[in-house]
């Protein structure tokens, strides 16, 4: 683990909400639940996260839709022009 990144010192915390949030929301009439992350950094890909709730219990009609910030496995590069 990474101590010098505050989204590594974080883990715990990033997982606990999101498994609060997942399970606070129970529904008869609901057949699926979409729940829509904005990440301002990427702390995680969204394939990491489904599978999280998957290892967590979270059935599977629940879904973790990731937005924005930079992706989870970017690497420095330069744009080139043609």
């Amino acid at each position: 683990m990474d101590r010098a990144n505050p989204l590594t010192q974080n883990i715990g915390i990033i997982a606990d909400q999101l498994l609060a949030d997942t399970r606070g929301y129970v529904s008869k009439d609901s057949m699926r639940f979409i729940y829509v992350v904005y990440e301002i950094k990427r702390f995680r890909t969204e394939s990491d996260s489904n599978m999280f709730l998957r290892e967590s219990g979270i059935r599977d009609n629940t879904t973790i839709v990731v937005l924005g910030g930079e992706s989870a496995d970017r690497k420095d590069t330069v744009l080139k022009k043609k």
